[in-house]
C-alpha cells in the first residue's frame, strides 16, 4: 500500500542537514511512496528536490502556513527544529502521526510548547546516539531511535580532482568542507594552525571550501596566511575531497558531522574535534585523530603527526572507507520507512484498538536458551510483554528465567515428530490465549506449526545460522518455508540474504519477513580473568592464538592448522583449541603438522571465555554457513583482537583493519598472514582489540536486541 509523506525543512541554506534530507528523498523516490517537500520558498532544497519529479509546496516559513502546507498526507516528517510546531498543529487537527528528526547536540528548549510539540512526536529520531541521549534525558517518555546520518555518495571528476592537486603545487593539501560558522564550526582554528606553520612547514596548504556568514571575518584573520585560501560555495565537493590529502574538522559542537562519513567514502583520514557524534564514526587511532575542541595545539600536533607518516594516513583513508561503508543512504531510507510504516499501521489499527489495552502474550518456544537469548526473555517482561517461555527444566536457563520472575513450563520436544509433545504444546497454545509464538529451534519451529494448525496466532522463527534451507527438502517447507511464519528473525544480515537469494526466484520468501535481529551482550558479562594456560602446555612467554568451536566441515578448523605449519619455526606460537575436536582427520592433521607440539586440543571446557580471553588473537576460519559466532563475541568482549573469513556473518560483527581482520574464505596463507601482522605489530594487535571490545559493547547490545524484538511483536499486533 502507498503511503503519503511531508518531509519539512524550511532552512534557508543548503548545509549538512539540508543535503541528508534530499539523500533521504531520493531514495524513497524508489520506494512505493508519495512525497512532498514543504521548503522554503525559493530555497536551495527547494530547487533541487524539484528536479526529482517530487511535489514541492514552497511556503514563507510562518507556522500557519507551514501547517497548511502538511494537510492531505500520511505522516509528516520534521527535518529541522523550527518546523516542530507547524507538525504539533497538524496532529492536533488532523491526528496526522509525525516524526522529528534532531540534527544537532544543543538541549531541546524548556519552552512548554516544546516540550508538548516534542512529546507528542511519533518519534524522536537522532543522528547519532549521543543526540538521542540529549533527548530522552530532557525527557524520557519520548520515543527516541537512532538513524544514523550516511555519506552523499558523491562521485568525483577525476580530472576536475587532478586540477585541484595541481594547484597546490605538490603540497601536502589539509582540507576543510562546511558552511562557514566559526561559532559551530571553528574554523579560526584552522587559521590560526595554518599561521603558525606556513614558515616552519612550508609545504602544507589549506583549503576552505564552502560560503556563509561568517566568510568575511574569517577572510580577514586569514590576512598575511599564504598557505590558505577559500573558495567560496562550491556544488562539486566531491571533486575537493578526492583532491585532499588530509579531512579536518576542528567544531566546537556537532550532531555528527555528516561530511566527515564523506570524506572517509574518498578514503580520507580525518582529524575531528571530540564533540556530539563525531566519535561514533571517528575512532580515534583507527580511521583518524580526535581532539578536544577550541585546542589548535592539538589540531596542530594531529597535522605534523600526519604529515610525517605517509603510512598511517593510508591506514586511517583505508580504515575510515570501510566505516563509511555502513552509513549509506539505502540503509537510512530503509530505516526511516520502517518508522512511517509502523506509526501510519498503528493509527490504521487504531479503531481496533481495545478501550483497556493489555499487553501482548508471547509464548517462547526454546530448548534452553545462552545468556543473550534469556537476558532478552528477562528484559522483555520487564518492558511489559507477558511472555511465558516453554524449556526443559534440565536446562540451566529454567531456574534463572523463574528466578527471574518469568512463568516457564517444563516441556522438552524430544524429536522432530514428537507427538506427546506436539498435543502438550497445543494444549498450553489454547489455554493461553497467545497473540504470538515465537520458537528459537528447528524442532520447536515443526512441533510449534503442527500444534497451532486451526489457532490463530502469529508464529515468529529465529535462525542463526546460514544455509540449510531449500525449496526441494520437504522438511524446509515444514520450518521456515511454511507460509504460516509470519517473521524470521535472522542474527545476521548474511542469513536473510540467503533466504532472499533462494532459487528459483518466483518461490523466494517475501522480504518484509525477513528482519535482522543481532543478538545483544553486556560487556559487564565478560569480566572472568584470563585462565592460567600452563596447564596445557603452553609456556607463559607463547604468543597464542585461540580458537573455540565444535569441530565441524564448516568450521574449517584444518586451514587454521596448515597456517600454524606456514608461520616462522623459531617463533614461539601456540594454536589453543577449544571445544569439542574429536576428529580423525583432524588428528591426522595436527599430528603430520612440523609444529604438532605446539597445537593443544582442551576438550569442551565450561571456562572457554576464559581460555579465549588469556589469548593473543582469537581466529574463527569458518568456510561457510556461520551466523555470528558466540565465541568470536567473546573473544572481542574480552579485547582479544579477531581474524575472521569472510563467510556469513563474521564480516559483520568484524570491520575489516578496524575491529580485526578478514581474511578469504579457506585460505591458510592469508591466515598466517594475518597472524603474521598481528605478531608483529603489538599496537596494531592492542588498537584492534580495543576497538573489538567497544564494537561488541556499542553496536551489539542487549537492549536493542529488546527493543527492536518488541517492535517485530508489535509490528504483528498493532491493534494491541
Amino acid at each position: 500500500m502507498t503511503i503519503s509523506i511531508a518531509h519539512v525543512n524550511l532552512s534557508r541554506e543548503y548545509r549538512g542537514g539540508e543535503r541528508q534530507t534530499e539523500l533521504l528523498i531520493r531514495e524513497l523516490v524508489h520506494a512505493d511512496v508519495r512525497q512532498v517537500l514543504v521548503a522554503r520558498l525559493r530555497g536551495p532544497l527547494a530547487e533541487r528536490v524539484k528536479t526529482l519529479g517530487v511535489e514541492v509546496r514552497e511556503v514563507s516559513g510562518s507556522r500557519l502556513a507551514t501547517t497548511r502546507a502538511t494537510q492531505g498526507v500520511d505522516l509528516v516528517h520534521v527535518h529541522e527544529g523550527r518546523s516542530v510546531y507547524a507538525a504539533y498543529f497538524r496532529s492536533l487537527l488532523s491526528q496526522t502521526p509525525y516524526i522529528v528528526t534532531r540534527r544537532v547536540d544543543n538541549p531541546i528548549g524548556k519552552h512548554w510548547l516544546a516540550h508538548k510539540a516534542y512529546r507528542r512526536a511519533g518519534f524522536v529520531v537522532g543522528v547519532a546516539q549521543r543526540v538521542a541521549d540529549i533527548v530522552s534525558t530532557y525527557d524520557s517518555a519520548i520515543q527516541v531511535r537512532v538513524i544514523y546520518s550516511v555519506h552523499s555518495g558523491l562521485e568525483p571528476d577525476d580530472a576536475q580532482a587532478a586540477a585541484i592537486r595541481d594547484a597546490a603545487a605538490g603540497k601536502l593539501l589539509i582540507g576543510h568542507v562546511g558552511a562557514l560558522d566559526n561559532s559551530q564550526k571553528g574554523q579560526e582554528f584552522i587559521i590560526r594552525v595554518a599561521r603558525e606553520l606556513q614558515d616552519t612547514h612550508p609545504d602544507f596548504q589549506f583549503l576552505l571550501v564552502g560560503g556563509g556568514g561568517d566568510e568575511a571575518m574569517l577572510r580577514g584573520m586569514a590576512t598575511g596566511v599564504d598557505n590558505l585560501s577559500f573558495t567560496g560555495f562550491v556544488n562539486n565537493v566531491g571533486d575537493y575531497l578526492s583532491a585532499f590529502d588530509v579531512f579536518v574538522l576542528p567544531s566546537n559542537k556537532e550532531g555528527i558531522g555528516s561530511i566527515l562519513l564523506d570524506a572517509m567514502a574518498q578514503s580520507l583520514p580525518v582529524i575531528a574535534s571530540r564533540v556530539g557524534g563525531v566519535p561514533e564514526i571517528v575512532q580515534d587511532g583507527s580511521n583518524g585523530i580526535l581532539i578536544d575542541p577550541a585546542q589548535p595545539g592539538q589540531l596542530k600536533a594531529a597535522l605534523l603527526r600526519l604529515h610525517d607518516d605517509p603510512a598511517l594516513r593510508r591506514e586511517f583513508g583505508e580504515n575510515g572507507e570501510r566505516v563509511s561503508r555502513n552509513f549509506t543512504a539505502g540503509a537510512m531510507a530503509e530505516s526511516y520507512l520502517d518508522l512511517y510504516r509502523s506509526l501510519i499501521d498503528g493509527k490504521r489499527f487504531e479503531r481496533l484498538r481495545p478501550a483497556t489495552a493489555r499487553p501482548i502474550r508471547v509464548l517462547c518456544v526454546t530448548a534452553g536458551g545462552d545468556r543473550p537469548t534469556v537476558a532478552t526473555f528477562i528484559g522483555m517482561h520487564r518492558e511489559g510483554i507477558d511472555l511465558t517461555v516453554l524449556c526443559p527444566r534440565s536446562k540451566q536457563s529454567f531456574d534463572e528465567l523463574k528466578e527471574a520472575g518469568l512463568p516457564v513450563i517444563d516441556i522438552e520436544l524430544r524429536h522432530r515428530f514428537d507427538s506427546a509433545g506436539t498435543r502438550l504444546l497445543r494444549e498450553e497454545l489454547e489455554r493461553g490465549q497467545y497473540d504470538i509464538m515465537h520458537v528459537f529451534n528447528n524442532r520447536g519451529l515443526q512441533t510449534g506449526l503442527a500444534a497451532s494448525r486451526g489457532i490463530n496466532i502469529r508464529i515468529v522463527a529465529y535462525r542463526g545460522i546460514v544455509g540449510n534451507v531449500s525449496f526441494f527438502d520437504p522438511i524446509s517447507w515444514l520450518r521456515f518455508l511454511n507460509p504460516r511464519v509470519d517473521r524470521i528473525i535472522c542474527v545476521a544480515d548474511a542469513i536473510r540474504d540467503f533466504f532472499l537469494q533462494m532459487r528459483p526466484a518466483f518461490l523466494r520468501i517475501p522480504k518484509e519477513r525477513l528482519v535482522t535481529i543481532y543478538k545483544g551482550h553486556r560487556l559487564d558479562w565478560y569480566t572472568d580473568e584470563p585462565a592460567d594456560l600452563s596447564e596445557h602446555g603452553i609456556p607463559a612467554t607463547a604468543f597464542v592464538i585461540g580458537c573455540v568451536a565444535n569441530i565441524r566441515p564448516r568450521k574449517g578448523i584444518e586451514f587454521l592448522v596448515d597456517a600454524m605449519a606456514d608461520l616462522p619455526e623459531d617463533w614461539q606460537v601456540h594454536l589453543l583449541l577449544v571445544g569439542d575436536m574429536e576428529s580423525t582427520s583432524l588428528a591426522k592433521r595436527i599430528a603430520a603438522s612440523p609444529v604438532a607440539s605446539r597445537i593443544h586440543r582442551t576438550g569442551t571446557r565450561t571456562d572457554a571465555p576464559a581460555l579465549a580471553a588469556a589469548c593473543d588473537v582469537f581466529v574463527m576460519p569458518s568456510i561457510r554457513r556461520e551466523g555470528l559466532a558466540r565465541a568470536l563475541i567473546e573473544a572481542m568482549a574480552y579485547g582479544v583482537p579477531p581474524i575472521v573469513t569472510n563467510s556469513g556473518g563474521s564480516p559483520e560483527l568484524v570491520v575489516d583493519g578496524v575491529s580485526g581482520l578478514v581474511v578469504p574464505v579457506g585460505d591458510s596463507h592469508a591466515i598466517s598472514q594475518a597472524i603474521r601482522r598481528l605478531h608483529d605489530d603489538p599496537e596494531l594487535r592492542a588498537r584492534l582489540g580495543r576497538a573489538a571490545r567497544r564494537r561488541i559493547g556499542e553496536d551489539f547490545r542487549i537492549e536493542d536486541t529488546i527493543e527492536q524484538t518488541i517492535a517485530v511483536y508489535r509490528s504483528l499486533v498493532p491493534y494491541l
